[in-house]
């Protein structure tokens, strides 16, 4: 007798965040190749991963408000047939108030992420050796990250 697969978690309200409001910036990005799905979920895709995304987050729960930058907000990406795919935005906490804190990503950077992975999911283009000149900034902060507290973030080993 097999067991039947568990069922798909839920986004988690105030930590994880759909990514449905930056489907323009794909559009423009891909030409419109791909379509935004809130329907696919991980066990649906047929390709599935976390990217880093720079951006910031804004905790107005703190008075006066506190503002972080972070070159690692974990977002989840998932790929289905039909160039469907689907984007979710993880928290990270505050150090002040422990709030759980939504990010708001660079757009550019998002776009750029996002559709050339979509672009190696799909096979418009081939994996290329990286040029990017990394700067070093401060340590991913794992234990206030959402997405390495449910095991999803790529950078989850950084400390």
């Amino acid at each position: 007798m097999s067991t039947p697969p568990s069922p798909e978690r839920k986004l988690a309200p105030g930590k994880e965040f759909e990514g449905s409001y930056l489907h323009a910036v794909i559009a423009r990005k891909s030409n419109s190749c791909y379509k935004y799905d809130e329907n696919v979920t991980k066990l649906t895709c047929g390709q599935g991963g976390s990217r880093a995304i720079l951006g910031h987050f804004v905790c107005k729960t703190c008075n006066p408000s506190h503002t972080w930058h972070s070159g690692r907000i974990c977002t989840e990406l998932f790929l289905a047939s039909n160039d469907r795919y689907r984007a979710i935005l993880h928290a990270q906490q505050c150090r002040r108030c422990a709030t759980y804190v939504e990010p708001k990503v660079d757009k550019e950077n998002y776009g750029r992420k996002v559709v050339s992975t979509l672009d190696l999911w799909t096979g418009r283009r081939e994996r290329l050796e990286s040029t990017w000149d990394f700067k070093k900034t401060d340590p991913h902060d794992h234990v206030r990250c959402h997405g390495c507290q449910i095991g999803v973030c790529n950078r989850r080993s950084e400390g």
